[in-house]
């Protein structure tokens, strides 16, 4: 044990703040001051904190719901996937569930035919909720890349670029236009993470 007092001027006992085992915080320790949008910090019994944090979920994702893509079609291995050729477009959708609060992301799960670096794909989305022109939201993403992508290795695109005022009972679709990046994607799924009401 070291020689330093594992207690403050007051008899209370020193906190070592840390950031995955790094410490942080070189100073006395005076307050906690919890920030960010799904923060919630009460009060419990005396001298306890209760920490909400939206979502629930560890390892920083929240909720998750999957959309299959499949044509019925067109295989890769044991997959049905939507095909996307190197100079052709696909269309992909999903429904935003009843318990939506914020988006963490939308992704796009395919299999690469090939080998592909920084592959720009362009995006355009229209989403709007029962009742609306189908027009309500429109975004376009034609300047983002993709990752290198490596043959027959499952690759999450993310769309999240294209539903920045994704909502609660909103339908959505994004169209993806291969741009000629030279190689075919198999689409798998969509995947929505997200925290919850």
């Amino acid at each position: 044990m070291s020689g330093r007092s594992r207690y403050n001027a007051k008899g209370n006992p020193k906190i070592d703040v840390q950031d995955e085992g790094t410490t942080i915080l070189t100073a006395l320790l005076t307050a906690l001051n919890f920030a960010g949008a799904g923060v919630v910090v009460t009060e419990g019994a005396a001298g306890e904190a209760i920490i909400t944090i939206a979502g629930g979920g560890g390892g920083g994702g929240g909720n998750q719901r999957y959309y299959i893509l499949g044509s019925h079609n067109v295989a890769d291995g044991s997959f049905d996937v939507l095909r996307l050729t190197s100079n052709g477009q696909v269309d992909v959708g999903f429904a935003v569930p009843d318990d939506f609060a914020s988006l963490n992301s939308v992704e796009v799960m395919c299999i690469p035919t090939g080998i592909a670096g920084a592959a720009n794909i362009d995006l355009v989305s229209q989403y709007a909720a029962e009742g609306e022109n189908k027009l309500t939201h429109t975004e376009t993403d034609n300047t983002s890349t993709f990752p290198f992508l490596v043959a027959n290795q499952l690759t999450a695109l993310d769309l999240s670029s294209v539903f920045t005022s994704l909502a609660v009972g909103d339908y959505a679709g994004c169209n993806l236009d291969a741009n000629a990046i030279g190689i075919t994607l198999n689409m798998i799924a969509v995947k929505l993470d997200y925290n919850k009401v």
